[in-house]
């Protein structure tokens, strides 16, 4: 019986200790490297549009490599689990770029401050990833 009781204090014990992994609605979203704009604007938050393992781009500038970026929030889980959820893979040529919550905002609203309202596209389509974030993580 004491055995039971012992084993039923340790389970108990490691469930507080690890908590459930949050889904996806509350920790992370994953966007794609252009909803954050032209790699003009975006590079310095993302780097450059080109796969991490690429010395350079393709040499036609209208050939752009799938990047992924993962928004997550910091204070729900850490990058390490984030980057383990989603790795980037060379030979399955799955590239990811990890920014936190606070940091895809601040880019945000720095860059739609900073916009030219000659291009109402970028404007629109930076807000629409604003409210995407924000929907998605608050």
């Amino acid at each position: 019986m004491a055995a039971i009781s012992l084993a039923l204090l340790a389970s108990a014990a490691c469930t507080a200790k690890n908590p459930p992994a949050p889904t996806d609605a509350e920790a992370w979203i994953v966007l794609e490297y252009g909803d954050f704009g032209p790699q003009a604007a975006a590079y310095e938050l993302l780097g450059m549009q080109w796969f991490q393992w690429s010395g350079h781009g393709d040499s036609d500038p209208r050939s752009l490599d799938p990047i992924q970026v993962v928004v997550y929030r910091p204070d729900r889980v850490s990058l390490s689990e984030v980057r383990a959820r989603f790795p980037v893979i060379e030979s399955e040529r799955q590239d990811y770029r990890y920014i936190t919550y606070e940091d895809a905002l601040a880019y945000l609203d720095d860059t739609l401050e900073h916009a030219d309202a000659e291009i109402p596209s970028l404007v629109t389509e930076l807000r629409a990833t604003r409210a995407r974030i924000q929907g998605g993580l608050d």
